[in-house]
């Protein structure tokens, strides 16, 4: 009788993520998706709402509410997203990271002893 191979099929998500095509463009999004959610979880502890960010920035509630969904925030310019962040009472800083962990260690290390 032969032995049957198992099968280790995994879920979609992870079959996907084995496609190097797919990995990039999902790393892509999720860098977007992450800089929301810090956006919106400031917007959250400060209690402000969509329509109070955009007096406070004075532009229309429908370029805030455009910016924040469906990861459009990526095509939002720097200065538009150092605004909010000085909206909701928070500092933007763009890091460019190595990809090297060691090299990397080092530099988050570095950052923590600053920020301590």
């Amino acid at each position: 009788m032969k032995k049957r191979k198992k099968n280790k099929v995994g879920s979609l998500f992870e079959r996907e993520m084995a496609r190097r095509r797919f990995r990039k463009a999902y790393e892509a999004e999720r860098e977007a998706f992450d800089l929301e959610v810090q956006i919106l979880g400031a917007m959250e502890r400060g209690e402000i709402t969509l329509a109070e960010l955009a007096r406070m920035m004075n532009v229309p509630r429908s370029n805030i509410s455009r910016d924040l969904s469906q990861g459009r925030i990526n095509r939002a310019t720097l200065p538009r997203i150092i605004e909010m962040a000085n909206a909701v009472g928070a500092d933007f800083i763009p890091l460019i990271l190595p990809r090297d962990p060691d090299s990397r260690r080092g530099v988050l290390h570095k950052l923590e002893e600053l920020f301590a």
